[in-house]
């Protein structure tokens, strides 16, 4: 009897390490292939939609083109006016090439529970509580986040994340091209 809850033990654990193990593997390779996609992308937009049931209450959206020295920035933020209606504002800018500009969520071990890899996509979970350590800034979430990643090899795509706050849903993607 022992020696069977050794075995049962023993395999218990080895099925913790591979996991964990596959989990670091996967978001290793999409911190890589996000880091390779701030050097290398020609082109990055970002979408942010808050919508509250169907109604989209916010819109925000930029779009980074490289030149040789130099980015051309162009954001659009809309906003429901009192009409009800979304307003959106645009701006234009060309500004000196900064590369740090490009990079997007903060995925790293510590804030990734869950990993599933498929051929080219990877779905990951972000606890509420480390959403703003993924986004750089404190949100409110009071769901979960899933994170989908859209691969070619080590070339980065795509980057969506969802979740919801107490009243509002939040939905961000970065769509990169080479």
């Amino acid at each position: 009897m022992k020696r069977f809850r050794l075995i049962i033990s023993a395999t218990i654990l080895c099925l913790v390490m591979l996991t964990a193990v596959a989990c670091n593997s996967a978001v290793a390779s999409i911190t890589k292939a996000q880091s390779l996609a701030a050097q290398n992308a020609t082109t990055v937009q970002c979408i942010a939609i808050v919508s509250d049931g169907d109604t989209v209450v916010y819109r925000y959206s930029k779009e980074i083109v490289v030149m040789s020295d130099s980015m051309s920035v162009t954001t659009a933020e809309a906003t429901l006016d009192s009409s009800f209606e979304l307003k959106e504002n645009t701006k234009s800018e060309e500004m000196p090439l900064n590369r740090n500009a490009l990079k997007s969520l903060n995925l790293t071990e510590s804030v990734v529970t869950e990993v599933v890899s498929e051929q080219s996509s990877v779905s990951l979970k972000v606890l509420k509580e480390n959403i703003g350590t993924v986004l750089g800034v404190d949100i409110g979430a009071t769901s979960d986040a899933v994170v989908t990643v859209q691969l070619d090899g080590d070339r980065l795509n795509s980057i969506s994340m969802t979740f919801t706050t107490a009243t509002k849903s939040v939905e961000i993607q970065y769509v990169y091209s080479y």
